[in-house]
């Protein structure tokens, strides 16, 4: 149990690390990006496919943080975080 619980907690640290360098919600909070990071996490963890993960990222960026799609790559971070799910 333990062992699961501190590989989740590497993955977050991990994604929400990625999510900082692409610079996905630029001025946000700390927690609203906790918050980005565990969504995400959550459709990583129960095996969502790169289109269900980039329908996440734009869902999240544009209803909740008003952002139009012209305004970040959505392709370029679902890439980035997929590779980086699959070489973990």
């Amino acid at each position: 149990m333990n062992t699961l619980i501190n590989e989740s907690s590497g993955n977050f640290t991990n994604l929400k690390k990625i999510i900082n360098f692409l610079d996905m919600i630029p001025n946000a909070s700390e927690s609203q990006i906790d918050l980005v990071t565990h969504k995400i996490l959550k459709h990583l963890e129960n095996g969502a496919l790169p289109e269900k993960i980039k329908g996440a990222i734009e869902s999240e960026l544009i209803i909740t943080y008003g952002y139009y799609s012209f305004e970040f790559d959505v392709d370029r971070v679902t890439e980035e975080i997929m590779n980086w799910w699959e070489r973990r």
